[in-house]
């Protein structure tokens, strides 16, 4: 189903060593020097992605969620994690983005990885697709679904979503954009999710834990990247 977007791209600034920052959320996207690092801890690693892969049968479908796609690092990080682990399952990835990048700027945000990820060209070539509603195949077994809208307006894009196996939360701080942390969301992450889903985010704060648990995730403390001492994972009971 293709969804019909309207544009509201990102405000995207370029600060010390062309990281990106948003000025409408006065947040960076990530750090060039440790930004895939961390992805891969965050997501990659907090989920067990790579031993569940493992255990895929044969055209067996795994579905991601991310709240917010930004520059699309999660989401080369997953790819390039799949593709390593060389299974022969099939990889749905779906996300949205409240304020997309345009592509020159998507193209500058993951070119600092070039050397590390692969298929970023071919997710910069197809990005105008994806923000025009179209499913991308990345590969014969990747797919990726992005829709363009609003935390408060998810529900009507994904309404006939369900079943996804892990989901990625990685909006900015949530004192500076709520709505990506709201309960409402929270909610909706959970019907759209199966039975011992897990979930993983950065954020340790106070609002995000209580909205998860009174949404019914059962939430985990767990050891942060870098300066982060803690980060979030969570299971769908």
């Amino acid at each position: 189903m293709k969804n019909k977007p309207i544009i509201n791209t990102s405000d995207i600034q370029w600060r010390d060593n062309n990281a990106p920052y948003s000025g409408r959320f006065n947040d960076i996207y990530y750090m060039p020097d440790v930004g895939l690092d961390e992805a891969r801890h965050v997501f990659v690693a907090a989920n067990n992605l790579s031993q569940r892969w493992s255990q895929l049968s044969r055209n067996e479908e795994f579905h991601i969620f991310e709240c917010g796609f930004g520059t699309g690092l999660n989401f080369m990080a997953t790819i390039n994690e799949w593709l390593k682990t060389g299974c022969s399952g099939k990889l749905v990835y779906t996300a949205f983005e409240g304020y997309p990048l345009t592509t020159e700027h998507l193209n500058k945000a993951l070119a600092v990885y070039e050397d590390e990820l692969a298929l970023i060209q071919k997710l910069i070539e197809q990005y105008p697709q994806a923000l025009d509603g179209n499913t991308i195949a990345m590969t014969e077994n990747v797919s990726l679904q992005l829709f363009v809208c609003q935390a408060e307006n998810l529900a009507e894009s994904i309404i006939s979503s369900h079943g996804f196996d892990v989901v990625f939360m990685d909006g900015f701080s949530p004192a500076n954009n709520p709505e990506m942390w709201s309960l409402s969301l929270c909610q909706q992450l959970y019907k759209i999710t199966k039975d011992s889903a897990t979930l993983s985010t950065f954020t340790v704060a106070g609002q995000v834990k209580r909205h998860l648990k009174e949404a019914g995730f059962d939430i985990k403390k767990v050891s942060g990247f870098g300066k982060k001492r803690e980060m979030l994972t969570a299971t769908k009971c």
